[in-house]
């Protein structure tokens, strides 16, 4: 059963990697799998920083919260079962980042991938 976003006891980064992979490895549910593989500038997470999607939404890990998560999340959620990937780019600057309170001013890019088991 995928834990809920935000619940349970980690608390710290290095507890919510630890969690989020060992959901990985021991979860054959179907979900998508989120990884950071960029960063420039001010970011809330580095590379490498992990999430796994459920069917429904549900979420462990996480790449940085806010607005931008939430998009990517329903991506994930359009990519389940599909044998897919895609990468996406977030821009955590200018006008539009500050009115969706994105205060961090970097870009990150993430990839997005099916992890259910074929």
């Amino acid at each position: 059963r995928l834990p809920e976003h935000g619940k349970g006891r980690c608390c710290c980064d290095s507890d919510m990697e630890l969690s989020t992979l060992r959901y990985l490895a021991e979860n054959h549910e179907p979900k998508a799998i989120v990884t950071v593989i960029e960063t420039k500038g001010s970011t809330p997470r580095e590379a490498g920083a992990k999430m796994a999607v459920s069917p429904l939404g549900k979420v462990t890990g996480s790449i940085g919260g806010g607005c931008s998560e939430g998009a990517v999340i329903r991506d994930a959620v359009r990519i389940i079962g599909t044998g897919r990937y895609q990468i996406i780019d977030i821009d955590l600057t200018g006008e539009v980042a500050e009115s969706d309170g994105m205060v961090c001013g970097g870009t990150m890019k993430v990839l997005v991938e099916d992890g259910s088991e074929s």
